[in-house]
């Protein structure tokens, strides 16, 4: 292999080995230079330690002493178009230095992923074979449903079957219209059921039930229009007795029936305080002589009575009926009686006192 090339770091001019051999050319800080561009440069001759891989060879100047350049540099002056050419060599020199200094280190490469083999997929399972298909056996037949056992008669039935009848008995009785009649029917058909040895007996019952409807629903034939004889005209009254009178009143406690001691007879124009008296409900019974005088009218108020026996009041005092009372509002009254219809009227007035 050939020696290797350098180059000066100031004007670039290549340095050979047998250069340094001879000195005419050194370091300076681990910098080549000719004699030319550094003619007075002392420095120890460290040349960088020689990398691996490398293919140039630096050699180490025997001994470790510095060394100076001892050539005397030239007097004569360099032209300007030199001096200019060498600087713009050496700030070109420079320049690379620092771009290949800051460039931004080499990328880094990624693992590459390895590939993960996936075990083969087995082949889908063959389908099994359907099972043979058997014939299926015919459905036995379904038995016949069982008739109802007829109903055996109990030993209480006599005395359900009159209960039954009774309740049918009833609804016929309140039912004229036949409203009723399909609950009636159904109600004789179970008696018949259960009638056991009277069974005719109660056929017969529905049979003559039957025949009522029956009647019932027939036209009925438009019944005679039968005019009412007229009513007789009631007899007139039996005239009072020779010498009848009206000989007074009575007041009469309505609740006993019984007259109001005191009161017996009571005179016109007196004052009765019923709360006093204790009583309740009062009637007057008018005094005649004799006792029958036949057909006597009263007058009290709006209101007219009018009776044909003993004994005599302005209410209804029928013998069986007794006095039948009345509470009078507060205030005067006047009371005004006769006999038959043609007789003087007798004038009887009293006053309620105020019961508040």
């Amino acid at each position: 292999m050939g020696k290797p090339i350098q180059y000066c770091g100031d004007c670039g001019r290549s340095l050979r080995e047998d250069d340094f051999d001879r000195k005419k050319a050194g370091y300076l800080g681990n910098l080549p230079y000719c004699l030319d561009c550094r003619p007075d440069a002392t420095a120890p001759e460290t040349r960088p330690a020689p990398s691996s891989g490398s293919t140039s060879r630096l050699r180490s100047v025997p001994g470790a002493a510095p060394f100076r350049f001892l050539f005397a540099r030239p007097s004569q002056n360099l032209p300007v178009g030199v001096l200019a050419a060498v600087g713009g060599a050496v700030v070109l020199l420079v320049l690379i230095v620092a771009v290949m200094s800051s460039s931004p280190p080499p990328p880094v490469s990624k693992p590459v992923a390895k590939a993960v083999e996936l075990p083969p997929t087995p082949p889908p399972p063959r389908p099994e074979p359907p099972p043979p298909v058997r014939p299926e056996k015919p459905a036995p037949p379904r038995p016949a449903p069982a008739e109802p056992e007829p109903l055996r008669p109990r030993q209480d039935l006599p005395a359900v079957l009159d209960r039954f009848l009774g309740d049918i008995q009833t609804i016929r009785a309140s039912d004229d219209g036949f409203k009723r009649a399909e609950e009636v029917r159904s109600m004789l058909r179970r008696a018949v059921e259960i009638a056991g040895p009277r069974k005719t007996e109660v056929e017969e019952l529905l049979a003559a039930y039957e025949k009522e409807i029956a009647a019932s629903a027939a036209p009925k034939p438009a019944a005679p229009v039968v005019k009412a004889p007229p009513k007789p005209s009631p007899a007139p009254p039996p005239p009072a007795p020779s010498g009848a009178k009206i000989t007074g009143f009575t007041l009469i406690n309505a609740d006993t029936e019984k007259p109001v001691p005191g009161y017996d007879p009571i005179p016109s124009d007196t004052t009765l305080d019923l709360a006093k008296l204790g009583l309740k409900k009062i009637d007057f019974r008018i005094n005649t002589s004799p006792t029958n005088v036949g057909q006597v009218t009263t007058v009290i108020g709006s209101k007219t009575h009018v009776e044909q026996g003993p004994p005599y009041s302005f209410t209804n005092n029928g013998v069986a009926e007794g006095f039948t009372g009345w509470t009078p509002e507060p205030g005067p009254h006047t009371l005004r009686c006769r006999l038959g219809q043609s007789g003087s009227w007798i004038t009887f007035t009293f006053t309620i006192a105020d019961r508040r």
